[in-house]
């Protein structure tokens, strides 16, 4: 028996629970194997479920659109309580179109007429900087109303001083009868005022030349030459007066319009700093992106279980900005009225810079077209601006040469 016992080994010790613990175990054992049974047979049941699926190809084609329908369904759904609020603002603004259309003696009438009477945009624009400028031009008026009564005043004073000094008439005759009289016989005298006339008329006429400038081609060729006519120079200072007025209302615009847009681009940007909005293109990026993953694993460019990864993640992120878009749908719709807003400033910053651009050209034209014109009169390098002056002055010197010969044809008769 001892033999028997020591072929058996060391005696194990076991634990005064070790019959509990076997009977836990085994219990154990038994309900994990009907639940392995289980799990097996709904394994079976749906792999063979799998199989028995047929897709349909034309519907997971459409995958997107039908995702795009499921966010607008998700964005929609609020809507219904938001119209009757809009309707109510859409009530109240229209009250007050209507104000306006009868403080203006319009007609009540439906919307689109109201529409189609209101001005461009350009014109509301300039009408904008008009009243904007209305109080300047008011107050300068006012000065100026306050200067010229006060002027009057004064005009009204001297005019009494005048009426109230003693009148006295001297007849005409008289005086040349006095002078001839005085002059009689004084042939020194009358030599001398006939020099000091001619003097007097050569240091008029020295002076009348220097008023022509560079343009000085001598008394016969000022008799020859021919400016433009002051009717014709008078039209064209008007039309570039008009187009250097146009744009410099153009360049006030245009600077109006990048100042809007410089405060336009930073309400977005504390905009989407404050709140955070998704927009449908930021929906739209992750969805591509997660739905290329998707047609490469179904034409067997990438295998499953390397792009399960990257599919999930993108899948994940879709569903995310999504919620988010959802949850944000009334910041959106801010930051859309932001965009549009400032996608019609950009877009009259172009009208404005096209405009611009062509009345630049059509000035420019106009001086190259000026500076032809006058090159071929032989007053090269003349400016518009001083044509007249320069009209003026050459009939000052062509009349103070005219006074002078005839002064000195006087001398001459005399002596």
């Amino acid at each position: 028996m001892e033999r028997q016992f020591g072929e058996l080994g060391e005696v194990v010790s076991l634990p005064e629970n070790a019959a509990d613990q076997l009977a836990s175990s085994e219990h154990e054992i038994a309900i994990a194997t009907e639940s392995l049974k289980l799990f097996n047979e709904q394994r079976t049941a749906l792999q063979e479920k799998i199989l028995g699926i047929h897709t349909d190809e034309s519907i997971l084609a459409r995958s997107a659109d039908i995702g795009a329908l499921s966010e607008m369904r998700q964005q929609l759904r609020n809507h219904e309580s938001d119209i009757s609020k809009r309707e109510e603002e859409i009530r109240v603004l229209w009250q007050m179109v209507e104000e306006s259309t009868r403080q203006l003696g319009w007609a009540q009438e439906s919307e689109d007429a109201v529409l189609q009477r209101l001005p461009g945009s350009l014109v509301r624009s300039a009408i904008n900087n008009l009243i904007r400028r209305h109080e300047a031009l008011a107050h300068a008026l006012l000065t100026a109303e306050e200067s010229f009564n006060s002027r009057e005043e004064e005009v009204k004073l001297i005019n009494a001083e005048i009426a109230a000094l003693p009148v006295t008439q001297t007849p005409v005759t008289l005086i040349d009868a006095l002078a001839k009289a005085r002059n009689l016989g004084d042939v020194t005298s009358q030599e001398q005022r006939f020099e000091t006339q001619v003097g007097r008329l050569k240091r008029g006429l020295d002076a009348a030349e220097i008023e022509l400038g560079s343009w000085n081609p001598g008394m016969d060729g000022l008799r020859k030459l021919l400016p433009p006519a002051q009717d014709e120079t008078n039209a064209l200072i008007k039309r570039r007066g008009d187009l250097e007025l146009t744009v410099s209302n153009i360049n006030d615009r245009i600077a109006e319009a990048k100042s809007e847009i410089q405060k336009l681009e930073l309400e977005i940007s504390q905009f989407k700093s404050a709140h955070h909005p998704v927009t449908l293109a930021d929906v739209q990026r992750v969805r591509t992106s997660r739905d290329s993953i998707w047609q490469a694993i179904k034409i067997g460019e990438v295998k499953l279980n390397e792009a399960a990864i990257g599919y999930e993640k993108e899948v994940a992120e879709s569903d995310v900005l999504s919620d988010k878009r959802h949850d944000k749908a009334q910041e959106e719709t801010g930051l859309q009225a932001l965009l549009d807003r400032m996608e019609r400033l950009q877009q009259q910053l172009a009208d404005f810079e096209s405009r611009l651009q062509q009345n630049t050209q059509v000035l420019t034209s106009l001086d190259q077209d000026w500076d032809t014109r006058i090159k071929a009169v032989g007053l090269d390098g003349m400016l518009l601006l001083q044509v007249n002056d320069w009209r003026a002055a050459r009939e000052h010197v062509l009349s103070a040469a005219g006074d002078l010969v005839e002064a000195q044809a006087s001398q001459e008769d005399f002596i």
